[in-house]
């Protein structure tokens, strides 16, 4: 019965409509995501049959679903990762630029997959992806990095799930 209830949510009620575009709209603030983690939270009260006020975490945990901001978070560097493996069209080419392209010192951070921060003055450059992606790509660990695509999102998801 649980797997049915797992995917049902998954494929069918909630997850598409948190995935859809959420690398555009899940990087801001979080009083703007928080009524979409209240109804996510609800939804999977519902689905284990928990309490109302029960603590999702370990619910999340047992289910291996992702709360939201992790869910942003591992498409925005799903995003990243498919930069970094040259992936996407050819229009994505200027978005990143990587850091030993920006200077020829050959650095620690320069020598890993690192990608250059753009300057930013507003909180609109905060959240865009620009500067979103590269500052959590280059805080994820070196043994994400490595992974082929598949690998990648299961490793990943895997890890956030263990936070949990």
């Amino acid at each position: 019965m649980k797997v049915r209830r797992r995917i049902l949510y998954v494929h069918a009620i909630i997850l598409p409509f948190l995935s859809y575009g959420c690398i555009v709209w899940g990087n801001t603030y979080v009083h703007n995501i928080k009524p979409l983690q209240i109804i996510q939270r609800k939804a999977i009260r519902l689905i284990t049959f928990s309490n109302f006020d029960a603590h999702t975490s370990p619910l999340f945990a047992k289910l291996n679903l992702l709360k939201l901001q992790d869910y942003i978070k591992l498409q925005t560097l799903f995003f990243m990762h498919q930069f970094n493996t040259g992936k996407l069209p050819k229009i994505f080419d200027s978005f990143f630029v990587k850091t030993f392209c920006k200077h020829n010192v050959n650095t620690r951070f320069a020598s890993r997959s690192t990608f250059y921060l753009p300057k930013i003055r507003t909180n609109y450059g905060k959240f865009n992806i620009r500067f979103n992606g590269p500052k959590l790509w280059n805080e994820l660990d070196e043994r994400f990095k490595c992974c082929t695509s598949n690998q990648f999102k299961k490793e990943l998801t895997l890890y956030f799930i263990s936070l949990y």
